[in-house]
């Protein structure tokens, strides 16, 4: 992605990049050891209370997992001081492949303690997760690109997935747009709850409050 973006970029820069990146791979490496060393679940500590086939399990945990994220996304969107913390991510005056991984690092511990809790209340299948995580880092990488996804390849994936036009409605500086495509892999759940919308305008990005 960041090649992809080197070579055709969508969007020219605001700012130079080399300073803003390192800052956000800074956060991504303080986060990411920070929480792993604070918050563990032990795989032997999950215990599924569904007995269900393995196929099955996995899916359903996959699910739930990405429901689960899209809930907590969305409650930092709506809780003010939640979103002080959140408001980090979405401040990137240029979206590239290095702000997936710009995250406040007490949201961060945050949102990884609320998903160890559930993960042991629920009991999502260790693999499950594991997948997803995969699968999530992937999306969110791919969808914060500076690049253009061609055409067919953003109408194919629309329905199943937050592809990177949908994405770039949430990173906009307006207020009404941010609030909508909150999905992590699956745009299943913004299309149930209604919060689906799609790209119309290149969009500005931001938060309206700070000076970019």
């Amino acid at each position: 992605m960041a090649l992809w973006g080197l070579f055709r970029p969508r969007r020219r820069r605001r700012f130079p990049a080399l300073g803003r990146r390192i800052g956000n791979i800074a956060f991504w490496l303080f986060n990411t050891t920070t929480t792993a060393a604070l918050i563990f679940v032990k795989p032997d500590e999950i215990r599924a209370p569904w007995q269900l086939p393995l196929g099955l399990s996995f899916v359903l945990g996959f699910l739930l997992r990405d429901l689960m994220i899209y809930a907590v996304h969305r409650t930092y969107h709506a809780v003010p001081l939640l979103w002080r913390l959140h408001a980090l991510h979405h401040s990137d005056p240029d979206v590239d492949w290095s702000t997936a991984v710009r995250h406040h690092p007490l949201e961060y511990m945050l949102s990884a303690a609320v998903s160890s809790v559930a993960v042991l209340v629920i009991g999502i299948p260790g693999p499950a997760i594991a997948f997803h995580a995969l699968c999530g880092f992937t999306a969110s990488v791919a969808v914060h690109g500076n690049v253009r996804w061609p055409v067919w390849l953003e109408r194919t994936l629309q329905p199943i997935v937050i592809t990177l036009d949908a994405h770039l409605v949430h990173h906009s500086i307006d207020a009404s747009e941010a609030n909508a495509n909150f999905g992590a892999v699956l745009s299943l759940w913004d299309r149930l709850f209604r919060t689906y919308r799609r790209l119309s305008d290149e969009p500005v990005f931001g938060v309206r409050e700070l000076d970019p």
